[in-house]
């Protein structure tokens, strides 16, 4: 049943025992799956929120407002 409703969605899947199951076509999707490497520069962790001069100068704009 998840196997149908993934593929009928269009939606990436994150549990690996339906993503087994999914056909070639929907796995090597670019736009549902991208690759790591285009992923990786859009991680924003705790440690860039903290140490970001930009990001807490706009924090204390938007709090002070």
């Amino acid at each position: 049943m998840a196997v149908k409703e993934h593929i009928a969605n269009g939606a990436p899947c994150t549990d690996a025992r339906v993503n087994a199951l999914l056909p070639k076509e929907v796995l090597e999707n670019p736009i549902l799956y991208p690759a790591a490497d285009l992923l990786s520069p859009l991680e924003f962790g705790a440690a860039a929120t903290l140490t970001d001069p930009g990001r807490a100068e706009l924090m204390a704009r938007f709090k002070s407002a």
